[in-house]
C-alpha cells in the first residue's frame, strides 16, 4: 500500500490539465529547464510544487529513498476538526479529512522531497451527496416500503432484501476501486501525478464474486482473492507515465493461512469447551437458590471464582485470534511488496507480527481515550509504519518519467464516504 502511496503524484488544477493536453508532453527535467514558464503557468499551485520549481533537476538513476518526517500541528488540526464537525453536525468532517491528509502527505518524503494532497473537502462531500441521492436513498426506500408493497408475500420480500445486499456488496469493491484512484490523483511530486487505469467496475466484479466464494471454500480462497485482487489494483496503478507491476506466487500465503486456519479451528472447538469445563463443578443455581439455609461466604467466593474465570477465558481467546490474524497480516504485507515492482526499483517489507499488535493496542488506546479525537495520530502512525518498515531497492531515473495524462475525476469518494470502507 505505501509503496503505492508514497510515490504517487498529481496535476492541481483543472486549467493545467486542459493545457498540459494541448502542448507536448515533457520530463521531469525539461520542466525544471524551463522554469519561469512553468511558474508562470502553475502559479497558483501550492507550495509543495513551487518548491519543486527551485530545486535543481533531479539526477538520472537516482536511489530510491522513502522516510517520514513528522511536524507539529495534529494535535490542533484534530481539536479543530472535531469541534467543527459537532458545530456543523458532521458537514466539516471532510474538510477536516482534507486538511489531515494534507499535514500527513506533507511528512511523507520520497527521495527527499515532501508529497503534497490537492484533494478538497468539497469534492468529498459533493461527491458524497451525489451517491447518497442517486443510490442510498433509493437502496433506502427499496428496504422501508418492501413489506408495504408485497404484503404477505414473504418471498417477495427476502427477495428485494437480498437484491439490496448484492448491490451493496457490488458497490463496496467500486468504492474501494474509486477511492483509491481518487486519493493517487491528487497526490503530487515533483508536479507529477499518479493515476489509476483501469475500470472500477470490472473490479467491483472481482470482488463481488470472489467474495461469495469464501464461505463456500471455508475461507479457503482468502489468500487467493488477496493476491488476485492486489495484483489488480496494482498493475491498474501508474506513477506519471510509469507502470507499477505487481507478479508473485500465492504459496508463501497459503503456508501461513494453513497455520492460522488450523489454529483458529482448534480455538473455537477449545473455546465453548473450556467454557463448560469452568461451570462443569458447581451450579449457581442451586447453590443460590436450591441450597438449604443461607448462603455462606465460601460459596459466594466460588461462585465469583467460576464467573470471573469465564470472563477470562473469552478475552484471552480473542488475545488469541488476534496474534494468528497479526502473524497472516505481517506475512501478507511483506509478500505483497516483494510482489511489487516499479520500474527497476522493488520493495521490502519488514513487517512482524509484535509490532503490529503493538501498532493496533497504541492505536486502539488513542481512540479510547481521546473519545475518538485522536484519530488524525491513528492514521498518522500507520502510514509512518509503512514508511519506516518499507524499503524500496534499485535505483530510478526520474527525469524520464512524463506526466500522467489520464483524466482526472472531479468527484470525491462518495462511496468509501457513505460505506466508510478507507481509514483516510
Amino acid at each position: 500500500m505505501v509503496v503505492q502511496f508514497g510515490l504517487m503524484a498529481c496535476s492541481a488544477t483543472d486549467e493545467k490539465r486542459g493545457r498540459d493536453a494541448e502542448e507536448p508532453r515533457q520530463t521531469l527535467a525539461e520542466r525544471t529547464v524551463n522554469r519561469g514558464q512553468y511558474r508562470e503557468r502553475n502559479c497558483h499551485v501550492m507550495s509543495a510544487t513551487e518548491q519543486f520549481e527551485h530545486s535543481p533537476p533531479p539526477r538520472p538513476g537516482g536511489q530510491i529513498s522513502l522516510n517520514y518526517t513528522a511536524r507539529p500541528g495534529l494535535g490542533g488540526l484534530s481539536i479543530k476538526n472535531f469541534l467543527l464537525s459537532v458545530i456543523t453536525l458532521g458537514i466539516y468532517s471532510f474538510w477536516g479529512k482534507t486538511n489531515v491528509r494534507r499535514h500527513i502527505w506533507s511528512c511523507v518524503h520520497v527521495m527527499d522531497e515532501p508529497l503534497e494532497y490537492t484533494g478538497t473537502g468539497k469534492e468529498l462531500f459533493l461527491g458524497f451527496l451525489i451517491v447518497t441521492g442517486i443510490i442510498i436513498v433509493p437502496l433506502f426506500l427499496i428496504q422501508a416500503l418492501a413489506p408495504f408493497i408485497f404484503f404477505e408475500n414473504i418471498a417477495a420480500q427476502v427477495v428485494a432484501q437480498i437484491l439490496a445486499f448484492v448491490v451493496v456488496l457490488y458497490l463496496i469493491g467500486v468504492g474501494i476501486y474509486r477511492a483509491r484512484r481518487y486519493r493517487l490523483s491528487r497526490t503530487l511530486w515533483r508536479g507529477i501525478r499518479g493515476t489509476l487505469t483501469g475500470s472500477s467496475w470490472s473490479f467491483a466484479w472481482t470482488n463481488f464474486w470472489m467474495t461469495f466464494l469464501l464461505p463456500l471454500s471455508f475461507l479457503w480462497s482468502y489468500p487467493w482473492m488477496r493476491m488476485r485482487l492486489t495484483s489488480r489494483m496494482t498493475n491498474d496503478m501508474e506513477f506519471g507515465s510509469a507502470p507499477f507491476g505487481f507478479s508473485g506466487p500465492v504459496g508463501p500465503l497459503y503456508s501461513r493461512f494453513a497455520i492460522i486456519w488450523i489454529s483458529s479451528l482448534v480455538l473455537m472447538i477449545l473455546l465453548p469447551f473450556a467454557l463448560w469445563i469452568s461451570g462443569l463443578s458447581f451450579d449457581p443455581k442451586s447453590m443460590i437458590d436450591g441450597g438449604d439455609g443461607p448462603i455462606t461466604p465460601d460459596q459466594t467466593t466460588l461462585v465469583a471464582f467460576f464467573i470471573g474465570l469465564t470472563l477470562l477465558i473469552i478475552p484471552a481467546f480473542v488475545l488469541l485470534f488476534a496474534v494468528l490474524r497479526a502473524f497472516y497480516v505481517a506475512g501478507e504485507m511483506n509478500h505483497f511488496a516483494q510482489c511489487t515492482t516499479f520500474e527497476n526499483v522493488r520493495f521490502e517489507m519488514r513487517a512482524t507480527s509484535w509490532s503490529l499488535i503493538g501498532l493496533a493496542i497504541g492505536n486502539f488506546l488513542i481512540l479510547i481515550f481521546t473519545l475518538g479525537i485522536g484519530a488524525p495520530f491513528v492514521q498518522q502512525r500507520l502510514v509512518r509504519y509503512f514508511c519506516n518498515r518499507m524499503t524500496p531497492v534499485g535505483s530510478l531515473d526520474v527525469a524520464s518519467i512524463q506526466q500522467s495524462q489520464a483524466e482526472v475525476d472531479r468527484r470525491g469518494e462518495g462511496l468509501a464516504e457513505v460505506f466508510d470502507i478507507d481509514a483516510f
